[in-house]
């Protein structure tokens, strides 16, 4: 049994570069700490566009068993994006009700949990030195965040200790509210625009969102940045960096705010244990780019964008393989999953595209019970019981991977995932995300990985588990077609198609002794009830006598609807004719009962008959089956005289 502690992360959009940093200092000191980490991810922002995606991605939130995790830190600053409150409010709520162990918020509060955040006012004293003493800027606006936000009134005053440094009295009419996101940077640049603001030296906003938003509108109306004004911005996220021009920014410490989450939860679940060192990351600072006027730091840029560039060729026969966004989509990975809409081979198809996702130590694809059914359609949860249908090796491994729904084993929910449990000689990352098809859930996905693995799930793995989506909801609807076809609608017994593929595999699974069972049963009087009494109640007799049916077969026998008013049970295995005397018996029993119990002016009955028979292959079913009939329109006339004298 496993006796590391379980540290959960909720965390939204890992692939973004807050996020990046936020786990990489968790991950860090974890491992430092011997600490095992549960990732519970979305892949996609809470601002996401598609509402129906959102919900399905939500679901993960669902999962966590909370009696397994020792501690948990939020990634708040990562549920709140573009002024989106409800996910914020949904983790809260669900914290508070379920949750009684040590809780830790990133960056900005939730309810009443510690909060750890990063000290951005020095970093905002810096930018605004480097504007003042770099570039001599005499007129500054200041582009806040959220109105009376914590993070927002942090950086601001960064800002005005500058000033205060440099001797220059803060005009608030220089100050403006904004959202951190590019809305507010665009408002700000049509009223400079519209010469309602006169244009300043230098823009100074609070996050790298606002800048894009405002250089770009200035851009396109004529106002040339940095020439005419310079504007800073703060995350050096991605997209300040391929932004024309490049925006300067700020690398907030992010990572060493992580690490004072872990040793603060160290310090409530391991009391008196030693905590590490104060600072482990030396990474912030401001990246200077071509909206301030400086020489752009390339090499930081070129580290900062190599996965999101497009390499239409590789060179795949090198030994370090790139795994990036590229090599992602010229594998034609999509076409290749989907073509296969069988269930085993779909998921054998996943398992083999694995590679894709490398490093990882092991790829696990856990799915509803349900998955495969009619209930799947309105699934928005997990099953009680779940399938391990998935679980991957990389290939230098040279273990067997298992890719099965026919063979797969089953687990409670509650354990999440059964090898989370197990002895492992180092801490591990499992990150839990959820598989869907829109908002419509089918199961979860889990990538485990040593903590000191530095590649964490980003780009490549979000649009990678997009195609297993598509993929599991084609074998899905495909597999529901093929039902249906071989599914008699008013019984839900199988028809003759269906049947025929029901004896096959039994057929393959047989013993040497085994016999095979035939029972023909026929409907009395159903062209009779349904001129009197009409088609609906026909429907019904024809119903309960196909209920009769199926309760007198095994589990591992077959029923089917062979016509309008016959009936087939068909099994393979040891029988005897005692045996299928009860079986008679109790289905004329089950008439008699339903017959007291409705009261229709007509009588429920049906002839029988059966057959036991060694048969020399699945071509020769059909003589037991004649067999079967003239022993059941044997019984039938012998009925009718007996009726009759």
């Amino acid at each position: 049994m496993n006796k590391r502690k379980l540290i959960g992360l909720i965390i939204l959009n890992p692939e973004g570069l807050y996020q990046q940093r936020a786990m990489e200092g968790i991950f860090a000191r974890c491992r430092e700490y011997g600490y095992d980490v549960a990732v519970f991810a979305t892949l996609v922002q809470s601002c996401h566009f598609f509402p129906a995606f959102l919900e399905g991605e939500l679901s993960i939130f669902e999962l966590i068993n909370f009696d397994m995790l020792d501690a948990i830190v939020v990634a708040t600053m990562t549920l709140v994006e573009d002024d989106v409150k409800f996910v914020k409010e949904r983790v809260l709520h669900k914290l508070q009700k379920e949750y009684h162990k040590p809780v830790v918020s990133l960056g900005i509060p939730l309810g009443d949990y510690k909060t750890i955040e990063t000290d951005d006012s020095v970093a905002f004293e810096k930018i605004t030195d480097h504007i003042l003493d770099v570039h001599k800027c005499n007129k500054i606006y200041f582009l806040k965040g959220d109105e009376g936000h914590q993070i927002s009134e942090n950086r601001f005053k960064g800002f005005c200790a500058s000033l205060q440094k440099h001797s220059i009295e803060l005009d608030e009419k220089n100050v403006f509210a904004g959202d951190f996101w590019y809305g507010s940077g665009e408002r700000l640049a049509d009223r400079i625009i519209n010469q309602e603001l006169e244009l300043p030296d230098a823009v100074i906003c609070a996050s790298d969102h606002m800048a894009i938003g405002l250089v770009n509108r200035l851009t396109e109306n004529g106002i040339r940045v940095p020439q005419q004004v310079i504007v800073t911005g703060f995350d050096a996220t991605v997209e300040a960096l391929i932004n024309d021009p490049t925006i300067t920014t700020y690398i907030p410490d992010v990572g060493n705010t992580a690490v004072s989450a872990i040793d603060y939860i160290r310090s409530l679940i391991e009391p008196g244990e030693v905590v590490g060192k104060e600072h482990i990351f030396d990474k912030s600072g401001l990246c200077r780019c071509m909206s301030c006027g400086c020489p752009e730091d390339s090499s930081y840029i070129k580290q900062r964008v190599v996965d999101y560039i497009y390499r239409p060729k590789h060179n795949l026969g090198a030994r370090e393989q790139v795994m990036d966004i590229s090599r992602l989509l010229e594998s034609y990975t999509s076409e290749y999953l989907t073509e296969e809409k069988n269930p085993d081979d779909c998921l054998s198809r996943i398992c083999s595209c694995t590679y894709l996702i490398q490093p990882y130590e092991h790829f696990y694809l856990c799915l509803n019970n349900t998955w495969l059914n009619d209930a799947a359609e309105e699934q928005t949860g997990f099953t009680d019981r779940m399938k391990l249908t998935v679980h991957c090796f990389p290939k230098n491994e040279q273990k067997q991977n298992f890719a099965s729904d026919t063979y797969a084993s089953m687990f409670d929910v509650t354990e999440m995932l059964p090898q989370i449990k197990e002895e492992r000689d180092e801490p591990m990352v499992f990150y839990f995300t959820s598989i869907h098809f829109n908002e419509k859930v089918m199961g979860y996905s889990v990538l485990q990985n040593p903590l000191s693995q530095k590649k964490m799930i980003g780009l490549v793995y979000r649009n990678w588990m997009r195609y297993i989506f598509n993929a599991l909801e084609v074998a899905r609807t495909h597999n529901n077609l093929s039902t249906f076809s071989k599914i008699d609608p008013m019984t839900a017994l199988y028809n003759r198609r269906g049947l025929s593929d029901s004896f096959a595999r039994m057929w393959e699974n047989r013993k040497k002794t085994d016999k095979v069972l035939v029972f023909v049963i026929d409907m009395d009087g159903l062209k009779m009830i349904n001129d009197k009494y009409g088609h609906n109640e026909g429907d019904f007799a024809i119903r309960a006598i196909s209920s009769a049916v199926r309760a007198i077969a095994r589990n591992d026998e077959a029923c089917a609807r062979a016509g309008g008013d016959e009936f087939y049970v068909i099994g393979v295995g040891d029988y005897s004719e005692a045996m299928v005397a009860e079986r008679v018996q109790k289905f004329e029993q089950l008439l008699d009962e339903e017959n007291e119990r409705v009261k229709k002016a007509f009588k429920l009955s049906a002839s029988i008959g059966h057959c036991i028979k060694e048969i020399a292959g699945p071509e020769h079913l059909q003589d037991a089956i004649q067999i079967a009939d003239e022993a059941m329109y044997r019984n039938k006339i012998a009925a009718k005289k007996q009726r009759l004298s």
